[in-house]
């Protein structure tokens, strides 16, 4: 058994833009086709506080993941949870040294499995999202680490009549982070779960300066009528633009092709 090459079966696309109001861009993102692994990383922290937390963290899973795609997915894990590790003790020190408060970013990260292409990791902390499209139903396979989210969880449990305190759109408290690496003393705790994956599967990733101007039927619909992952990035660029673009925005599509049927040519695998 030998790995499966991720060129064949999946095309991706990314983007990161600062958006219309902040002059620094604090987002960083991963983009490892040939690994199968691809992550958004938003940066806190105001100044250039922000983008050097992220890009630090981008920095050390870069390194840990790029050419690991003959590796195990428990090795490529384990990578990846040292990289956070060593991630926020650089950070911690960055700040501490400059007498940043409140340095710190989020992860969301998808860990395609070399030796199972049906299955996939993800690793999220923070409010970064990884959604999936699936027959044309789109699903978010993250839980938002923030005080909205948590509420919003705690009322759904109770039957409390108030909704929407973790909507990226509409809750202060949506944006309060409870898990962030970097920012605090505390070890981040990711979060990992695995998601199945099927042909023709298509996945966002991305930081809440997308979620937080548009709403999930938008982005459905956007994802669905693209034929391709640099269609869907644009006009999902195009739309939160659009709609003001008030943050940093990153996305990174994925499309998934036939999981069956891998071809000798990328371009010849069916993905639509």
């Amino acid at each position: 058994m030998t790995p499966v090459e991720f060129r064949k079966l999946l095309l991706a696309e990314s983007l990161t833009h600062p958006g219309l109001v902040r002059k620094t861009n604090e987002d960083s993102l991963g983009f490892f086709l040939e690994s199968g692994c691809f992550f958004v990383a938003d940066g806190m922290g105001g100044g250039s506080a922000g983008d050097i937390a992220s890009s630090l963290l981008e920095n050390q899973i870069s390194d840990a993941i790029e050419f690991s795609g003959g590796e195990s997915p428990e090795v490529r894990k384990n990578k990846i949870h040292t990289a956070i590790h060593d991630a926020h003790l650089k950070i911690r020190e960055y700040a501490e040294t400059r007498s940043f408060a409140q340095m710190g970013t989020t992860l969301a990260l998808m860990l395609f499995n070399p030796w199972n292409p049906r299955r996939a990791d993800l690793c999220h902390i923070g409010d970064s999202r990884i959604y999936r499209l699936r027959n044309n139903s789109l699903n978010v396979l993250t839980r938002d680490h923030t005080v909205g989210a948590e509420l919003e969880r705690e009322m759904m449990s109770s039957d409390h009549p108030e909704k929407g305190i973790g909507d990226h759109r509409t809750s202060v408290f949506s944006h309060v982070l409870t898990r962030v690496v970097g920012a605090t003393s505390n070890e981040p705790e990711a979060e990992w779960s695995e998601t199945e994956v099927r042909s023709r599967d298509r996945f966002l990733i991305c930081s809440d300066g997308v979620t937080t101007m548009l709403a999930e039927p938008e982005i459905q619909k956007i994802i669905s009528e693209s034929g391709r992952p640099d269609e869907a990035v644009r006009a999902l660029s195009e739309s939160v633009l659009k709609a003001g673009a008030k943050d940093n925005y990153s996305i990174i599509i994925i499309f998934v092709g036939d999981l069956g049927l891998p071809k000798s040519d990328p371009e010849e695998t069916a993905f639509y």
